[in-house]
This record gives structure tokens, sequence and C-alpha cells, in this order.
């Protein structure tokens, strides 16, 4: 049965409105283009907690993604006397009230920015759990591609714009 917009009503009209964005936002992520990052810039140490000082780039191909409204969810691995901890920060766009949100489930933390620059500011900036040790951590963030709407997991798999990696770093254990 063909789609048309003229029998569906307004339902069907929204529905293939979004279905065009999301086509847009699965071309924009195979087309060319520079490519973003995750370094991690520094662990800072202060008030008896720990802050991993990031440096994110996202690709023009992430940022119209998230103009859109596609959610970015990032993961941060740290392992410290074999103990491995995770949690995720999702950073996204609201259009109705024109605020970015970024957000940490784990924590209960949400807040909104009304501007991208201020909102990747905030993601930059991750506090991290002490160490039950001294010793070393070991630090790894990235963007959990898993977590994306189900029609940009593939194009993600084979775009490499969208492997955000900072790799794993190892750092003195906070005080």
């Amino acid at each position: 049965m063909p789609c048309s917009n003229a029998s569906d009503g307004a339902g069907g009209g929204r529905v293939a409105r979004a279905g065009t964005v999301l086509a847009a936002v699965v071309l924009a992520a195979c087309a060319g283009g520079e490519r973003g990052g995750i370094e991690q810039a520094g662990l800072q140490r202060g008030d008896g907690r720990a802050e991993l000082v990031l440096a994110v780039r996202l690709a023009p191909a992430l940022r119209e993604g998230l103009e859109r409204g596609v959610p970015l969810n990032f993961l941060v691995e740290v392992t410290a006397g074999g103990e491995r901890r995770e949690s995720h920060r999702e950073l996204r766009y609201l259009p109705l009230t024109r605020q970015y949100r970024l957000r940490e489930p784990g924590l209960d933390y949400s807040r909104s920015f009304a501007s991208a620059a201020a909102a990747l500011a905030a993601l930059e900036r991750w506090p991290l759990p002490a160490p039950a040790h001294e010793g070393t951590v070991s630090i790894r963030v990235r963007l959990d591609r898993t977590r994306l709407p189900a029609p940009l997991v593939l194009p993600a798999v084979f775009d490499r714009r969208w492997r955000l990696d900072s790799g794993t770093r190892t750092w003195p254990a906070p005080a």
C-alpha cells in the first residue's frame, strides 16, 4: 500500500516529516566532513572530589544530528584497583524550548542550557567517584553509539565521525 499524505490525516503528515528529518540526519552522517573527538585534558582534584576535564569536538554530522533532536550519550569507564565503574551522560537538544539538556541518570543530574557551547562546556567537566585505593586510575570516555536511535546505529558503525573515543588513559588516583 503506497504512502500518501492526502489520505493519512494530520498524524500521517507528522510521521512523514519525522521520517524526512531522520533521513536527512542519516545522509548527513554518511556525507563527508571533519571528524570530531574526545580528549582527556586533565584530572583535577579539589573539595574531596575528582573531576575529569575533557575537550569535546563534535563533527558537523553529530552537531546536525543533535540540532535535529538526536540524543548523544557519552559513557565514562573508570577502573581503579580492579574495580570498574561506568556512568552515562546524555546531551540532547529540545526544539520546543530551544534549550540543550545535559543529564546524568545515575546521579539524577539534569541541567538545561541556552546554547550548544554552554552545554558542551558542562559536558567537558565530569565529576568522578573517589577511588577506594591509592595508585592509578584508568579512564576512557566515548560516545555510546548503541544508545543512538535505531535508524542511526548502522550508519554510526561504519562512519568514523561517530567514533568519539578518548582511548584509555591512566592517571594518579586522586587523594
